[in-house]
């Protein structure tokens, strides 16, 4: 189909109009080096030698690297996440982790998110992470907190990263039960990213 790209805004004129609640979809193939905006919207660096890219894209600069609806109160329904990465790396993103296929020299990281989210809330990071676990007992279940970590900061990440569980237990007891359970939070931090999940 035809398309403008204009003001950061993709235009793509229908032929005919499309009827109220019928679902339709248009894909839109998007590539480059993207900029980065906002707080470090994409990032890619080094640690310790070692390639790292990440995202935060707070407040507007999730269209730095993906073409998007970019708005703070109108959220997708759901996200699927697609990293493809050198076999010594680990893509990490929002909610489940369907699958992690091996691909040659590659392996490819399928991320699934079905709760409503806000655009800048999508990210995704990848480099060579150490992971390990600690699960918080509450509500009638175990959330089972996974940490991705740089490996040169894992002495340090699981001497405080323990802290988080009774974090999430006063949130509990404040706040009411963590409301994504069916799935998990990806957190960036200093050392990489931690992943929270209900265990099923």
């Amino acid at each position: 189909m035809s398309f403008t790209h204009s003001s950061d805004i993709i235009t793509i004129p229908f032929t005919s109009s499309l009827q109220i609640n019928i679902p339709d979809s248009v894909t839109v193939y998007y590539h480059g080096t993207p900029a980065s905006s906002g707080f470090g919207s994409f990032i890619q660096d080094t640690h310790s030698g070692t390639p790292v890219i990440w995202t935060l894209s707070e407040p507007y600069g999730s269209s730095d690297w993906w073409p998007c609806k970019n708005g703070l109160t109108d959220k997708a329904d759901s996200i699927d996440i697609f990293l493809n990465v050198p076999n010594a790396m680990t893509g990490a993103s929002n909610g489940i982790l369907i699958a992690e296929t091996p691909n040659g020299t590659t392996k490819l990281f399928h991320w699934k998110h079905k709760y409503p989210i806000a655009t800048y809330l999508i990210c995704m990071a990848v480099t060579n992470y150490v992971k390990y676990s600690h699960y918080a007992p509450f509500a009638g279940d175990t959330l089972e907190i996974v940490n991705y970590v740089y490996p040169e900061d894992s002495l340090l990440a699981t001497s405080q990263t323990d802290e988080i569980v009774s974090m999430v237990q006063l949130y509990d007891t404040l706040f009411g039960v963590y409301p994504f359970q069916n799935e998990n939070m990806v957190m960036h931090n200093l050392v990489g990213v931690a992943v929270w999940n209900i265990k099923p």
